[in-house]
């Protein structure tokens, strides 16, 4: 678990209670409660501060029941003692010396949390939490414009107050994973910073842009949050058109239900903005939720699993080589500029995650965009593929 770095406002000395409600700390300390090992980097060139004096204080009075290890970073001659010699005054006795832009010390670094890190009673009985990301079942990332709720409805998901969450914009700034096992199925769960607007370039903050693509590319499934207050704008375009092109499955949670009085036509006025803004999601379910009242919240999870058993769905190949012989039958493909008519000889699917069909030709052709969507249609209205983009490509013989 990777934290933000802490710094003095004005380089002067906090008094340890307003240092213990600042917003970075806070996301620190939600980092240190799920870890099993601390290591407390300090800069060895500059040597020993009042502030990591603060921060240690810090972390033994709130976490003492955890290993610390201290790391001295740029410690570019480790043979060097001078480096650490200052930093024995915290009374740790597991100090290392290393060199992050040399590449120095790690093999050390890493034995010792091996040797703090062994697998107890308590951990193996523990099946809440999967600290092992390869045997992640379903990856599923929160994106969408800043304070929309997406950490209010990651803690809610998890019923414990697992992300900061602040009326502040942006308080999400990298992409944050958590591991959750549910009804024998493991999740990861990726909540990103909001793609914001920048007031004075006037354009998007790419740092927040590239962390939500991020998170998009290794999702199995985005679920775009937005808010129901501001309905639909820019930026929530901006974040479904990055799910469209790197085709992944989707659902669309439309948070702060609570605050909506005249819901019937709420949800009829969304649903024709979505036909208009962004078509390319219309087979993406909808839930509308309220993070603060926990509306249809327990859902959520329900919904992950079915679209997810859509996104990796494959059907046997007769039965798509049939469906798209009745397509053919019903409509003929147009011809272009070719003389001869293009025919429709079989099909197949060849991937899931996403969906990817083949379609067999009589010659080398094209399918016209509107022959595609004729055949998608025919696909879903047969088989479903509820919240997955569906490909198709084609060749002749």
């Amino acid at each position: 678990i990777d934290t933000g770095g802490i710094e003095q406002e004005n380089n002067n000395q906090k008094s340890f209670k307003s240092f213990e409600t600042n917003w970075i700390v806070k996301n620190i300390g939600l980092g240190l409660k799920e870890a099993d090992l601390i290591l407390f980097v300090v800069d060895g060139k500059e040597g020993l501060n009042p502030l990591d004096k603060t921060i240690f204080k810090w972390i033994k009075i709130k976490f003492s029941n955890k290993p610390i290890i201290l790391l001295v970073n740029k410690a570019d001659d480790r043979n060097n003692e001078v480096y650490s010699l200052e930093f024995y005054e915290l009374g740790l006795e597991n100090i290392i010396q290393v060199s992050a832009l040399h590449n120095l010390g790690f093999a050390d670094l890493l034995n010792t949390i091996i040797e703090h890190i062994k697998p107890t009673d308590e951990t193996k009985k523990n099946k809440k939490i999967s600290l092992n990301i390869d045997e992640t079942d379903i990856k599923f990332a929160l994106v969408g414009k800043p304070n929309v709720g997406k950490s209010s409805i990651l803690n809610q998901i998890l019923g414990e107050e697992r992300v900061l969450v602040s009326d502040i914009p942006g308080t999400t700034r990298d992409a944050i994973d958590t591991f959750i096992e549910k009804d024998e199925i493991k999740f990861t769960i990726i909540d990103t910073a909001g793609i914001k607007k920048n007031s004075k370039k006037k354009d998007f903050d790419f740092i927040s842009i590239a962390a939500t693509e991020e998170a998009i590319k290794r999702s199995d499934i985005s679920l775009l949050v937005m808010d129901a207050t501001t309905g639909v704008n820019h930026q929530d375009l901006r974040i479904a058109g990055m799910i469209k092109e790197y085709n992944r499955a989707s659902i669309i949670v439309i948070n702060k239900w609570d605050l909506i009085e005249n819901r019937e036509e709420y949800v009829k006025k969304f649903l024709d903005d979505r036909k208009k803004l962004f078509p390319f999601l219309l087979h993406s379910p909808v839930i509308f939720v309220s993070a603060k009242t926990k509306i249809r919240i327990h859902k959520i999870f329900d919904i992950v699993k079915d679209v997810y058993k859509e996104y990796t769905k494959r059907i046997p190949d007769i039965e798509i080589s049939n469906l798209f012989r009745e397509c053919y039958s019903k409509k003929y493909p147009p011809r272009g500029k070719k003389k001869y008519p293009i025919v429709i000889l079989g099909g197949k699917q060849l991937e899931t995650k996403p969906p990817l069909f083949y379609v067999k030709l009589n010659k080398d052709g094209e399918l016209h965009t509107s022959y595609k969507r004729y055949l998608e249609n025919n696909i879903r209205e047969k088989y479903g593929f509820v919240g997955t983009p569906v490909k198709i490509i084609w060749r002749g013989e």
